[in-house]
């Protein structure tokens, strides 16, 4: 396994006034903010390596792997530790290293997005063994509390 560690989302700005860039969702105008499953949904699972990591691999494989990426970064908050199965990653991590900023209309903004390309750059070190230790750390650990008289209980 993987984890990828989902990062803040990004509000896009436009780098000639420094406000936020606007975007027209249904009939609403807002700030174009772009999350952890945003830059899954429209950048990653759309890309061709994702769907065909291997040459050799058939269509219905991919299409699971989009799936499975999909469901997994759903509501996904910052902070959260996503487990990305190792094959999974790497061909995540393939799209995300092949993702053509100018050919997505991105290329004056793709700097801004360099949190989401980082948080996939850094999961290539977060393994089993970087979760484990990651949660000893953050799990207080139990003690014994001792009472003259009383059996021994943990607290």
């Amino acid at each position: 396994m993987k984890y990828v560690i989902v990062p803040p989302d990004v509000t896009i700005m436009n780098k000639a006034t420094g406000k936020p860039v606007r975007a027209i969702d249904g009939d609403t105008e807002k700030d174009f903010v772009v999350s952890m499953q945003f830059f899954v949904e429209r950048y990653i699972s759309t890309s061709s390596k994702l769907l065909r990591f291997r040459p050799d691999e058939a269509s219905g494989e991919g299409l699971r792997r989009v799936a499975k990426l999909l469901r997994v970064f759903e509501g996904g908050k910052p902070g959260d530790v996503i487990g990305i199965e190792d094959a999974d990653y790497k061909a995540a991590r393939a799209a995300v290293d092949a993702l053509d900023w100018s050919a997505l209309g991105l290329a004056g903004v793709a700097p801004q997005l360099l949190p989401m390309v980082e948080a996939w750059e850094a999961a290539e070190k977060q393994d089993d063994e970087w979760k484990r230790k990651r949660d000893e750390a953050t799990v207080p650990a139990k003690h014994l509390t001792v009472v003259e008289g009383e059996p021994l209980r943990a607290g």
